[in-house]
């Protein structure tokens, strides 16, 4: 018997091409969308948000990059 731990099943992220692929859009109009940009048609926008929630994406977390920086 090994006793090394059982394998867990790896989730596989889910990218703004694989959205843009799936809904017919750029991955820029995917981006505006994600973003609130109000340059993307109502249409369009509910078309790639309904896509985003049924895929389970998410935005990654963004950490504190904004704070490394200090403006003199």
């Amino acid at each position: 018997m090994s006793n090394l731990p059982p394998q867990r099943k790896q989730k596989t992220r889910v990218q703004l091409s694989d959205i843009a692929a799936q809904t017919g859009v750029s991955l820029s109009t995917v981006s505006k969308v994600l973003n609130g940009r109000m340059d993307v048609s109502k249409q369009t926008r509910q078309k790639v948000s309904e896509a985003l929630k049924s895929s389970g994406y998410h935005r990654r977390k963004s950490g504190t990059k904004s704070n490394r920086y200090i403006e003199v």
